[in-house]
């Protein structure tokens, strides 16, 4: 098979995908080694049970974990009543009203639909605590360095 067949035939797996499940997250074109970490991150989530999990990967920048987290969430999403993957946290909340836009893209992703939260962040907390509890959810942070906004976008467990 020549390069650019394959080019193309992982254009098009992408574009099936996308349309079969629009949660799909584009992972890097050459994800090359990171099979094994995926695995071992699923493993730690243990997602056949009902316990709550919180897992992060952490490291130097340009290593590749956000790629590891698009991977983590495209392989088991299908398998929760709810599941958001927020990327580039940092840099949004650090926008104008970058918490409440996390919100609003949170509880989108859960209601498939559009919410709009009016200028209060409270609003959105709240919603999210009574609309997630007792419902299989998985959320995915990426690029989280402040506990202050983990703890604004994911509360207590």
């Amino acid at each position: 098979m020549h390069r650019h067949e394959s080019k193309l035939i992982q254009m098009i797996v992408e574009e099936v995908l996308s349309k079969l499940n629009p949660r799909y997250k584009k992972v890097a074109t050459y994800p090359v080694g990171i099979d094994s970490q995926v695995k071992d991150i699923i493993s730690m989530l243990c997602v056949g049970t009902n316990e709550v999990r919180i897992v992060g990967i952490y490291g130097m920048s340009g290593i590749g974990k956000t790629t590891i987290a698009k991977a983590v969430f495209n392989q088991i999403c299908h398998q929760f009543e709810v599941s958001s993957c927020l990327l580039n946290i940092r840099e949004r909340l650090d926008q104008h009203r970058g918490l409440l836009q996390l919100l609003q893209q949170l509880l989108r992703d859960a209601f498939k639909g559009n919410i709009r939260l009016h200028d209060n962040e409270d609003e959105g907390i709240n919603l999210i605590k009574s609309q997630f509890c007792r419902k299989r959810v998985l959320v995915i942070l990426d690029d989280v360095d402040q506990l202050k906004h983990l703890r604004g976008l994911a509360g207590e467990r």
